[in-house]
């Protein structure tokens, strides 16, 4: 490998690997497109042959042209002059296919249709391996929460200790969005898996009087629904795909947040996978940079870049844009890419996350007891009043934080019988039922098989440890 002339860090020889995964760069990248280009339309002469408006012979002569054949160097140049490649390709067809067959491809269609048609093709590709890895990702939270749901932790409101929760509640908050981004993906799918086809402004002039028999023909071979409409200068098919890439990879820079405060020293409740070389600093030894948390939220800033374009994009004049088609250009290949590495890298770290409950336990200590304030609150609230309880505790911490001495001390001084009062495991309120809840379902959606490390026989519950004892740190 040498270093490439990439302008964008999503395609250098370099830097693209913190970015996207070699198989979305295959399906979404240039050499993809190209490919697409010729696979729409050779598909589009089959549907026309199937109809007597063009040879038979033609169809086959285009599924015989591959990328090899193609003169790269006069596309770019033909491209640069047109402003888009379908002329050149076009052009270079004629030419390729033997006997004058050439004359025939291409016929009645408009460069959008070719275009759009080869993008949501690159779109449904890139859509099937995202929730591939979502699935996996769902399949790392559900071993987390099997091995370390019942670890009591620090729940934290503005990253100050709050109330105690368990580790499995903050895994089932993490899983709960991911199962909703699956449902639109579900709900998206059919909506964007559309075909393109209406020539020069959509109104199928060129193909009369067979043109929406040949639409749904094309769209029937590319296996995609053939719409109503032509849809040339409506683009809320792709913004809507743009807009869920930037959903889940908010989601997943959530996680990614979470671990990289959880990772602190002063904390150290978890840790990524440790592998020789990985996050180590140029100059510190000691250092371990949690990078795979750090793609996470740079995949959120970035997709929602992305989503701004698609939007711009969206706002279309008449019935073929002037200028701003070509923003999808650089947001919606780019945003499933940078997406799609995102849950790649999300599902191999949390299948390796570390988990320290030891340091949890410890953190749960480390203000003597003032995390149980609104529990000793709570107990007393229905006899003095919820005001008047307030005001008593917020007496007590204030004399826990000035004379040093323990919170839970102070308690037990002020009323034996609330000592159980200070015992974190004894105020988790509904976190077990509500993470039995969201566990359950993303149990159902990868078949009950949350083992990653190939030694189960058969389904294993992800919510059986939310009640049993407290794990050590683990891998």
């Amino acid at each position: 490998m040498i270093p490439s002339t990439a302008l964008s860090a999503l395609d250098g020889a370099v830097f693209g690997g913190l970015h996207t995964t070699d198989e979305l760069r295959a399906i979404l990248g240039e050499r993809g497109l190209l490919a697409r280009f010729l696979q729409v339309e050779a598909e589009l002469a089959a549907a026309q042959a199937d109809l007597d408006v063009v040879p038979a012979e033609v169809a086959p002569a285009l599924r015989a042209v591959t990328i090899d054949d193609l003169d790269i160097a006069r596309l770019a140049s033909r491209t640069n002059a047109a402003g888009y490649p379908i002329v050149g390709l076009v052009e270079q067809l004629a030419v390729i296919l033997p006997d004058g067959l050439g004359q025939y491809a291409h016929w009645g269609a408009t460069t959008q249709d070719i275009m759009d048609t080869a993008a949501v093709l690159q779109t449904v590709a890139a859509l099937d391996v995202i929730e591939r890895d979502l699935l996996r990702t769902l399949a790392a939270l559900m071993e987390l929460a099997t091995k370390h749901g019942s670890a009591v932790m620090v729940g934290r409101s503005q990253l100050q200790h709050a109330l105690p929760i368990t580790f499995g509640y903050r895994v089932a908050s993490w899983t709960a969005p991911l199962l909703r981004h699956l449902d639109r993906l579900a709900e998206l799918r059919p909506r964007v898996a559309m075909v393109q086809l209406g020539g020069a402004v959509g109104s199928l002039a060129a193909m009369a009087p067979h043109g929406p028999e040949i639409r749904r023909e094309l769209a029937r071979r590319l296996g995609l629904a053939a719409p109503s409409i032509s849809w040339h200068a409506t683009r809320d098919r792709f913004v809507e795909v743009v807009a869920w890439a930037a959903q889940v990879a908010a989601s997943l820079a959530k996680i990614g947040l979470d671990i990289v405060v959880g990772s602190q020293t002063e904390l150290a409740e978890l840790s990524e996978p440790s592998a020789p070389g990985r996050g180590v600093s140029s100059t510190m030894p000691q250092k371990r940079n949690p990078i795979g948390s750090q793609q996470l939220i740079r995949a959120a800033r970035l997709t929602r870049t992305y989503l701004d374009l698609a939007l711009d994009a969206a706002v279309a004049d008449a019935e073929r844009a002037t200028a701003v088609w070509s923003l999808e250009w650089h947001s919606l290949a780019p945003a499933l890419a940078v997406c799609g590495g995102a849950v790649h890298t999300a599902a191999d770290v949390l299948a390796g996350l570390r988990v320290d409950a030891a340091a949890m336990a410890a953190n749960l200590d480390r203000t003597h007891g003032l995390i149980m304030a609104e529990s000793v609150m709570m107990r007393l609230a229905p006899v003095l009043g919820r005001q008047a309880a307030h005001d008593q505790l917020e007496a007590l911490v204030t004399a826990s934080l000035e004379s040093g001495e323990s919170f839970a001390t102070l308690v037990g001084r002020r009323d034996p019988k609330l000592a159980d009062a200070v015992t974190p495991a004894g105020y988790l309120g509904h976190v077990d039922e509500q993470t039995v809840a969201v566990m359950s379902e993303a149990a159902a959606r990868v078949g009950g098989q949350t083992s990653t490390q190939g030694n189960s026989t058969g389904p294993r519950s992800p919510l059986r440890n939310l009640s049993g004892a407290k794990g050590a740190m683990a891998e």
